[in-house]
């Protein structure tokens, strides 16, 4: 379990409102393969890439989840050799040729390895030939690339892009060229790059690059063959956050340059939420959201009935990632449990379902979902950690170490899901014990009595190595102790959002040729989901202030009663808004959310605990939008008073934001 508890914190530690219908409709029939339940045409290829084609992300996406090895390397002595099989057979099904892959594909993986399978076939599009070269890097079982993944570097050597994806893509690059060469590809060329989580951050700077690289020279993969922006297609899916607003050599992260870049984005999922935004990451291209409650509330049960019906051939039950509630755990209670079970820790008896006695559901913030929870947590995260220099001067070289360390072993690629169970309560006990007692053996203790996966001595080792982002950690928990226990106890729902299945029901259920092949041979029909504009999330906070309303056009959404010496109580908080508060001796807080595009009108009065407090409010959301050409946009509105009475009845009424 130490490979779980760790791999949860570095990734919690690294750790726009209008619907887009599928324009795109290939006008040949697209055949079926029902092995890989694929529908698939060379007339994908045909067009421009800069029109979004749902059938080509949802192949895509499938081809993502075949490209991540299988089976069990502690079993199969040919196991890295065989890594590839099933990407090259995907391309062999719908007629791709000249399978080859780069060394890194075929051998263990090691901190700075990126595996890349490639394959063409030859296409005549409107009197032309063109060789169609499917390129895309491994998506899944990373091992010990999972401590390339937190090596964000100080830009210097990456343009001030993500340092580990950057020299990844490079190398993408270069088999790419090395491809074209070896195969004797001349003529027009068309380009298909897909990938996902850390194999999309690589698509997608890659890219990027190639779309910079081409605005120079057509020739860039080789002086035999041409390659147009419009001729390459790029998809990711749940990828990370890799380019930089900062970036010289190219240009901004979000210019029209890089619209044949399609990213698929699953707001509730964690992990295209790093690198953080705070220091400027951010993809390249065009980012496209699927929808959520909390942004479609009116359409969800809809939605996610077409979901469904094509997730797991209709096997429901699996699916749980929805199934998001808020807890809380009172901090005058962790004092008392750590000190009723301590005896039974030291003995190595750790009584881990205790836990829950004090965990409660967390009825002061309502209708929170996992998006909301993790972008709060990383906004602390980020306070704790500092600046991006910060973070590599302190924290990298022990994050990429003990990772290096935690991801030697290959029963990790074997079975990754297995490191899960545990994660949360573990989390929870660790955080809360070491919030008051301060001591890492203590919580090293703790950690200890759920590991079985790695050696205990390599586990000290990465603990040490961990320790100063364990203390961040602990600072974030204090700050936030509901939003971090939350995302620990339903560590599996969040990162369900980030498994392939769930991912390709998402793209099958806004793709026409799974719709209709539903309907044909079902009685109850199912219509297409839309993919959003964005997923911007607008953000009023309000501290010394425990009592609001807000109205959009007139209507009451959001109604809180604030009291002096007890809880807020939340009336109303209708859907496509949250609300939550922080009512202790010594801080009382308030935090509004919503989608942005909207101009809302708020009520605020303030009952006070303190005789003299410093009150204010502000509003910001941070987003990226090809207008402002990639530049990072943080907007504040501020008011702020003295009170100097007890009990305060002082209100600000009628105040306006427009989210947009």
């Amino acid at each position: 379990m130490k490979k779980t508890i760790s791999m949860l914190l570095i990734l919690v530690f690294l750790l726009h409102a209008l619907p887009l219908t599928p324009a795109f409709c290939a006008e040949d029939e697209a055949e079926h393969y029902e092995e890989r339940d694929l529908y698939y045409t060379d007339a994908y290829f045909r067009d421009s890439s800069l029109e979004y084609n749902p059938h080509l992300a949802t192949a895509s996406m499938i081809l993502t989840k075949l490209s991540a090895p299988w089976g069990d390397p502690a079993k199969d002595p040919d196991w890295y050799q065989k890594q590839p099989e099933k990407a090259e057979k995907y391309y062999a099904d719908i007629g791709f040729k000249d399978f080859a892959t780069n060394e890194d594909y075929r051998v263990k993986t090691r901190f700075d390895t990126i595996g890349v399978a490639a394959a063409k076939k030859e296409m005549t599009f409107y009197g032309t030939d063109y060789t169609v070269i499917g390129v895309t890097p491994r998506s899944g079982g990373y091992a010990l690339e999972w401590a390339n993944n937190v090596y964000l570097g100080d830009g210097s050597k990456s343009d001030q892009m993500h340092e580990g994806w950057y020299n990844a893509a490079k190398k993408l690059i270069d088999f790419l060229k090395n491809y074209v060469a070896e195969k004797n590809v001349t003529g027009p060329v068309k380009l298909w790059m897909c990938g996902f989580s850390r194999g999309g951050a690589v698509t997608n700077i890659a890219a990027a690059l190639l779309d910079n690289y081409m605005q120079n020279d057509p020739h860039c993969l080789g002086e035999n063959v041409t390659v147009k922006r419009e001729d390459l297609f790029a998809y990711t899916f749940e990828a990370p956050q890799g380019a930089n607003v900062n970036s010289k050599n190219v240009r901004p992260p979000k210019d029209e340059l890089y619209n044949n870049i399609w990213n698929i984005v699953n707001p509730n999922d964690l992990v295209p939420k790093v690198a953080m935004g705070q220091y400027g990451f951010t993809r390249f291209g065009i980012d496209r959201f699927i929808t959520t409650e909390f942004y479609d509330p009116s359409n969800y049960l809809e939605n996610r009935r077409t979901f469904l019906a094509l997730y797991y051939g209709s096997n429901t039950s699996e699916f749980i990632a929805d199934d998001f509630t808020m807890y809380g755990m009172p901090k005058e209670k962790i004092a008392q449990f750590v000190a009723q079970n301590v005896v039974s820790w030291v003995d190595d008896d750790v009584p881990s379902m205790n836990i829950k006695k004090i965990i409660t559901r967390d009825v002061t913030k309502v209708n929170y979902d996992a998006n909301i929870v993790v972008m709060t947590l990383i906004d602390e995260l980020v306070a704790n950690i500092g600046s991006r220099k910060d973070f590599c001067d302190k924290y990298q070289n022990g994050a990429k170490e003990a990772m290096l360390l935690i991801m030697g072993s290959e029963s990790i690629l074997a079975d990754s899901a297995g490191y899960i169970v545990g994660a949360a309560t573990a989390l929870s006990l660790g955080l809360s014990f070491y919030a008051v007692t301060k001591s890492t053996k203590a919580v090293e203790m703790v950690l200890s009595t759920l590991s079985y996966a790695i050696p205990e001595t390599n586990f000290k080792t990465a603990f040490k190595l961990l320790a100063p982002l364990f203390n961040v950690a602990t600072g974030v928990y204090w700050e936030k102790p509901d939003e971090v226990i939350s995302l620990a106890m339903q560590y599996e729902e969040v990162f369900q959002n980030h498994d392939t299945e769930v991912t390709i029901a998402h793209l099958q259920a806004q793709d026409s040729y799974y719709i209709n092949a539903y309907n044909k041979t079902h009685s109850t029909s199912i219509s297409l989901v839309p993919l959003r504009m964005n997923a911007d999330l607008a953000q009023l906070s309000f501290d010394g202030l425990n009592d609001l309303g807000l109205r959009v056009n007139g209507e009451k959404r959001v109604d809180v009663e604030g009291f002096v010496w007890k809880n807020s109580v939340v009336h109303r908080c209708d859907p496509g808004f949250a609300v939550g508060f922080y009512s202790y001796a010594t801080v009382e807080k308030m935090r509004l959310f919503f989608p942005v595009g909207i101009k809302v009108n708020v009520s605020m009065k303030d009952y006070s605990k303190k005789c003299f407090h410093y009150v204010y409010f502000y509003a910001d959301y941070r987003h990226f939008s090809p207008v402002d050409k990639g530049k990072f946009v943080v907007q504040k509105s501020k008011m702020s008073d003295y009170v100097r009475f007890l009990s305060s009845d002082r209100y600000w009424r009628d105040v306006s934001f427009v989210s947009a």
